[in-house]
């Protein structure tokens, strides 16, 4: 009889206890009630009462589950968007390092096993090809076949094993998988021998490609690093740039190497540097860089020991990322091992990063771990730009504990861990790294416990909004029958670990598996999977589920008036995904393009993108005239990046084609929330068609794999019509509205055709009815009115007296708002009073105002300098918020400094004076400073709140009015930004 590993994992990594008994269909546990139970059923798989009928499986109370109807695996796959049709160019996948063959002397082989998973809704035809170091074919046997190429087909929800025979010389290579279709995949290597005992067993992902790359490098003790890279192109040769540096992040040696077309190459650390001093005792990093794409991996040896260390890329530009989670923790001693962990930081930024490391508990309390001496729950960290650390727990801090770990920082630095396992002599018994983990609502894990093997899952939920999720898990076997599923709950700060014998101990057969595991949570978990042998450990990479379908966009005009030139909205979504968006093309050959009033640096759009709940602008600027070329740009603290070039070309009468590359720096590179592109074109640019007419609109979206931009996955297209209709000769044109956002109180321009000699303008809002609005000037053509209070989103039309005539679409996304109040409202006397400006949280900000009190008396006589009249407070968000002091700084004039709670310089001004001439009155002036971090550079909300208490203000007399006026611009970041957007805003009084 063998010994299966899973009670040996249990008492040294997992340590949790046997979980409850699971139900026959392995769903709920029995503390639900029978409603509740069918109530959840219903839920989980969509059917309804009346396909609980027909039942087969027996549940506690009587009740019966029906197998055709319940016990129906999940989608694989989310629907294809409506409109959408599918055109894949396939996907590809490299394994950079597989090893075959008897070891010398020894009755020892390496083998390599692929498994390769189907998750999509469609059926896979591939190939999985072997080169060896020169790029040449490599010929091996796997399954009984001899060969270098293995043509495969997997069906829908199928996965399937290739392992190599493991006879004839020892060999090594890389592996490339081609498919018609996504498809997930694992490696592992290792070394066993014909009884089929295990000495080292390492699984890895499939190889990341780019141009960057960094990895932790150790040859303390009997420890090395050995790193394999490879070069995926069929025609090009590269050049591999490899520089050594030391913890501190001081580059101490440097070497290259050529790649030929798919050639591979595999050294230990002490190779490739030989002549470097020290090189046998050696902890930092070593950087790899190419001009051109290529794929690696890192594997740590250790005697006869062997574990992999993932290859670390460099943050995304513009990346937010502030956390690292670790999943899984483990350190002490428990059932004669020793378990302890280690933390590996990698500051691959420019910038010096600080941050904490914090331990918990698999409960959510801190977990004390003891660290270079110190024992604690948190531990701080400073790293120099390259600079690595390595924060291992002591394994000796008394009975074992496990839980998981979080790295806050303030720079987007990337982080692996290492678990270890060790005998009550010291002597390293296994070790396993592992990357960080990726939040996740749905994902797959192999899952295997053929042989001595065992699957471990583990899952945090590192909410700190204290949400709860609730995670399913649904069990398939290598055919893709659903076999059984699971259920757990996941508090806040919560770890849960088990094995997938105690996840489903009921199930026939499990003792002897091979499948997956798909795993889906309510809320983001951080999982981590890992593969025990015996007392041996190794990682099973966590796949990101396949949906492989692209954004999708719409693309609006707010006009369908025939010959107008209206402004567009464009609206691109991109659900949570395993694709990243690349290209965008739409084409109306009856739209035309004109570019008479676009020159060079014009801006020609703006807009906002949002990742989850961050949102930022961009705007859009031209780079040519004629065709119109533009950047993507996209404001950074600081600074601007380009995130993408594009190009509109046609001509006055047709052809219209939109273009747009992203360049990898977009916020739709990033995988796991949903995504918004959310821009405006302005009004002149494209020209409808002279008369009513339907026009046919194709929009082609290009998505590609979130590995790499080489990987092309699939192209969605989708056609709709938009129809344009010719506006009755007696009523108004309306072809254009100035600016693009009107706000309540803000002047409007209106431009078009027949609007006679009394127009008026009707704003309709959203759900509301129409407000005509007399123009305080007007033109043949044009008019200018004020946009009335109320008005945020609806119709704008103009009616010539013979009835109102086509519609424009408007909203007022980026306009402050300005309140006053006053404590005291008795006239001739002194009083305190305050005023609000906000700025809502669309992606302009408020770039300066000022605020004018007509009508008031104040005594600038007797105020010495430094006497504080008023304070008040600047929210911009929940986490930063300004103090306002307000204090005079000369006999006449008052000046308000904002100043960053915690610092100390001001980072705006607000200079009071009075108004000029004898006109009773006060001006307030909004000056913002030229420090970069000021807050006029703002992605969230903003709150300005003033309070003069102390303030020498005398109202008028009793009875009478008074005016508080406000002039506040709102714009885009970028001060080079033509759309500046002006709202005045009056406020009236009275002082009884």
């Amino acid at each position: 009889m063998r010994l299966k590993s899973a009670r040996v994992l249990q008492a040294t990594v997992w340590l949790v206890p046997l979980c409850t008994a699971v139900l026959v269909a392995a769903l709920y546990s029995t503390s639900l009630d029978l409603d509740s139970l069918k109530k959840r059923i219903q839920a989980l798989y969509g059917v309804s009462e009346d396909q609980l009928a027909g039942l087969s499986l027996e549940m506690p109370g009587g009740w019966k589950i029906p197998a055709n109807a319940v016990l129906q695996r999940p989608e694989h796959h989310h629907p294809l968007p409506p409109k959408y049709a599918v055109a894949s160019t396939g996907t590809a996948m490299i394994f950079a390092h597989i090893g075959n063959g008897t070891i010398e002397g020894t009755a020892r082989f390496f083998q390599t096993l692929f498994v390769l998973l189907n998750d999509s809704n469609r059926d896979v035809s591939g190939t999985l090809e072997l080169y060896d170091n020169d790029g040449k074919p490599l010929t091996l046997t796997i399954n009984g076949v001899s060969g270098s190429s293995f043509p495969f087909t997997i069906k829908s929800g199928q996965s399937q094993r290739f392992t190599t025979s493991g006879t004839g010389p020892v060999q090594q290579g890389w592996a490339h998988v081609h498919s018609d279709q996504p498809l997930a995949g694992t490696a592992s290597f290792g070394i066993t021998d014909a009884e089929k005992r295990v000495y080292t067993d390492v699984g890895v992902a499939e190889s990341s490609l780019g141009t960057n790359f960094t990895l932790f490098a150790d040859t303390l003790g009997n420890a090395n690093t050995g790193i394999a890279g490879v070069n995926p192109s069929d025609t090009d040769t590269i050049t591999l740039l490899f520089q050594l540096l030391n913890a501190a992040g001081v580059v101490v040696a440097t070497d290259q190497r050529q790649l030929g077309p798919r050639a591979h190459v595999a050294f230990f650390l002490d190779e490739l540097f030989k002549s470097v001093s020290g090189i046998t005792e050696f902890e930092g990093t070593v950087l790899i860089t190419s001009a051109k794409p290529f794929a690696g991996i890192t594997l740590r040896s250790l005697g006869d020991q062997l574990t992999s260390l993932p290859m670390v890329p460099p943050a995304p530009a513009g990346s937010a990322r502030d956390r690292l989670i670790f999943p899984h923790v483990a350190d002490g001693v428990a059932g004669g091992f020793k378990i302890a962990t280690s933390a590996i930081l990698f500051n691959n930024t420019t910038e010096r990063a600080t941050g904490k490391v914090e331990f918990i508990n698999s409960d959510g309390t801190p977990m004390s771990v003891t660290i270079g001496g110190q024992t604690a729950s948190s531990f701080d960290f400073a790293l120099n730009p390259k600079a690595v650390r390595r924060l291992v727990t002591s394994g000796a801090s008394g009975a074992a504990k496990v839980g998981w770990a979080r790295v806050i920082m303030d720079k987007p630095m990337s982080g692996t861990a290492i678990f270890h396992l060790f005998d009550t002599s010291d002597r390293l018994l296994s070790e396993v790294g592992v990357n960080a983990a990726v939040l996740r609502k749905n994902f797959n894990i192999i899952a295997d416990t053929l042989g001595f093997f065992n699957t471990g899952i583990a899952t945090a939920n590192p909410s700190e909004e204290n949400l709860t999720s609730n995670v399913n898990f649904y069990l398939y076997d290598k055919n893709g029958t659903f076999v059984s599923a699971a259920n757990r709950s996941l508090k806040a700060l919560e770890k849960q670990a088990f094995f997938l014998t105690d996840l489903f101990p009921n199930v026939p057969g499990i003792a002897e598996f091979d499948g997956r595991l798909n795993i889906i949570g309510s809320e983001f978990v951080a999982p981590l999977a890992l593969r025990q042998v015996n007392e041996k450990t190794t990682s099973t990479p966590t796949l990101a589920r396949l949906y492989g379908f692209a954004p999708t966009s719409t693309f609006t005009p707010l006009e369908l008036a025939a010959g107008t030139s209206p402004a567009v909205e464009w609206l691109i979504h991109q659900n949570e995904r395993d694709l990243s968006l690349e290209k965008i093309k739409i084409t109306a050959p009856d739209l035309g393009l004109q570019t008479s009033e676009v020159s060079v640096g014009r801006q020609i759009a703006q807009g906002y993108f949002a990742l989850g709940t961050n949102s930022r602008i961009f705007v859009l600027y031209a780079t040519a005239k004629g065709s119109i070329d533009f950047n993507f740009i996209v404001p950074a603290k600081n600074s601007f990046s380009t995130a993408g070039t594009g190009k509109i070309t046609g001509t006055p009468t047709g052809g219209l084609t939109i273009e747009m590359t992203l360049t990898g720096k977009s916020p739709m590179t990033y995988v796991g929330d949903d995504s918004d592109f959310h821009f405006f074109l302005n009004p002149g640019i494209i020209v409808a068609p002279a008369s009513g007419k339907q026009v046919t609109v194709t929009t082609e979206l290009t998505s590609v794999s979130y590995k790499s931009q080489e990987d092309v996955r699939v192209v969605r297209r989708a056609t709709e019509q938009l129809n344009f209709t010719t506006v009755d000769s007696s009523k108004a044109v309306l072809s254009r509205i100035a600016p693009l956002f009107p706000g309540p109180g803000g002047i409007l321009e209106l431009t078009g055709s027949n609007f006679g000699n009394s127009p008026v303008a009707v704003f309709t809002p959203k759900g509301g009815s129409p407000v005509q609005v007399t123009p305080f000037s007007s033109a043949a053509g044009t008019m200018s009115v004020t946009v009335p209070d109320g008005f945020s989103e609806g119709a704008i039309q103009v009616n010539n007296g013979g009835g109102v005539g086509n519609s424009h679409s408007a909203r007022s996304l980026f306009s402050p708002t300005f309140s006053f109040e006053t404590a005291s409202r008795t006239g001739g006397a002194e009083t305190a009073f305050s005023f609000t400006i906000k700025q809502p949280v669309e992606q302009f900000v408020l770039q300066d105002f000022s605020v004018t009190l007509f009508q008031i008396e104040r005594a600038l006589s007797g105020l010495a300098a430094g006497t504080v009249v008023g304070g008040g407070k600047m929210q911009q968000s929940s986490t930063v918020e300004f103090d306002l002091k307000v204090e005079s700084s000369a006999a006449d004039k008052l000046v308000l400094q904002v100043v960053q709670k915690g610092l100390s310089s001001p980072r705006a001004n607000l200079n009071i004076e009075k108004l000029p001439g004898d006109a009773p009155g006060i001006l307030m002036t909004y000056v913002p400073s030229s420090t970069p971090s000021a807050p006029v550079l703002l992605d969230s909300p903003l709150e300005f709140t003033f309070n003069f208490t102390g303030f020498p203000l005398k109202l008028p007399s009793a009875g009478n009015l008074f005016l508080a006026g406000a002039s506040l611009r709102s714009g885009p970041t970028d001060p080079r930004s033509s759309e500046v957007l002006d709202v005045s805003r009056v406020v009236q009084v009275n002082t009884q």
